[in-house]
């Protein structure tokens, strides 16, 4: 796509939010997903090969429609070849490690607002790397509040005490700074690399350090069946969907212009998880939360729209 079309508002809304709708839509598909593979109370292992070979397949689809709508085979530059793996490690592989682990041990909604948190954290990595999105007072605001609301998720009913475990909500979190460090790796990579390649190339990379983790730590796949192999091809394809997209707007703007769109995450995220799981999720806490994760966002960036 051109880049002066990608740079306008009204295009990067467009598919940033068609990126935040499909990375919503994979908290309940997930779950759902676990029960239909047998992997519900699998161990870790189990799960990481499983979205290693997700991954694996996500990659190696954009790569297919891109070869043939290029009418050409699509493969990095050798000087970028490291730079793709590296990112793949992190955005997809040290990312989706603590993100099915920490999925597995918290609820879909709790897990989607807490990963809302990653627009936050990729400003702040920006601020720190780009000269275009330098650190302000608005924006540790907001960082502050964000982190608020994390702790407002995890109280317990009626408000007495806290709730909270490192292999669930503290994954979940881990799993939000990995991608942060992703979107901000992403635009550096995309700055001498195609964005498609970087997107299909650092899928496939992350998902075969999954895999391989999964496979020698003991992980198996015992249940298979028609609707659960339709429920891993849609997860194959809001991976490629997603990453693509998100891949192609961040290589042609600051990652503040793009990430703040990531906070519809934890919205559609949310929604779907009530719809598809039927978690009770619209309580004083979430809500809460949720409001106090956009009003976040909006004091971040309201200097910048």
């Amino acid at each position: 796509m051109n880049a002066r079309f990608l740079q306008k508002n009204w295009v990067i809304a467009i598919l940033a939010l068609i990126a935040a709708f499909m990375w919503g839509s994979a908290y309940p598909t997930i779950k759902i997903s676990y029960q239909l593979w047998g992997l519900e109370n699998s161990n870790a292992a189990s799960k990481m090969l499983f979205a290693g070979i997700r991954f694996i397949f996500a990659g190696i689809v954009i790569l297919i429609v891109m070869s043939v709508i290029r009418h050409e085979l699509q493969y990095p530059k050798l000087k970028n070849i490291w730079k793709i793996t590296l990112l793949g490690m992190v955005q997809t592989g040290v990312q989706y490690i603590f993100f099915y682990i920490g999925l597995a041990n918290t609820s879909g909604s709790k897990s989607a607002i807490i990963s809302g948190t990653a627009t936050i954290l990729s400003m702040l990595m920006s601020g720190v790397v780009f000269r275009d999105d330098r650190l302000s007072i608005r924006k540790m605001a907001g960082s502050l509040i964000a982190f608020i609301a994390i702790i407002i998720v995890n109280v317990t009913d009626n408000w007495g005490g806290l709730h909270m475990t490192l292999v669930g909500e503290g994954f979940m979190f881990i799993s939000s700074i990995a991608f942060a460090m992703g979107a901000v790796g992403c635009r550096i990579v995309t700055k001498t690399e195609d964005a498609a390649i970087v997107s299909g190339y650092q899928l496939i990379a992350g998902g075969i350090m999954l895999a391989l983790l999964g496979g020698l730590s003991g992980g198996i796949i015992t249940r298979i069946d028609i609707t659960a192999i339709l429920v891993l091809m849609y997860l194959i394809f809001l991976s490629s969907i997603a990453y693509l997209l998100w891949t192609l707007l961040l290589s042609v703007n600051s990652v503040s212009r793009v990430s703040i769109y990531y906070s519809f995450v934890p919205v559609f995220g949310v929604i779907l998880s009530a719809l598809l799981l039927n978690e009770h999720v619209m309580n004083s806490r979430c809500i809460i939360a949720l409001l106090l994760i956009c009003a976040a966002i909006g004091i971040v960036y309201s200097e910048d729209l």
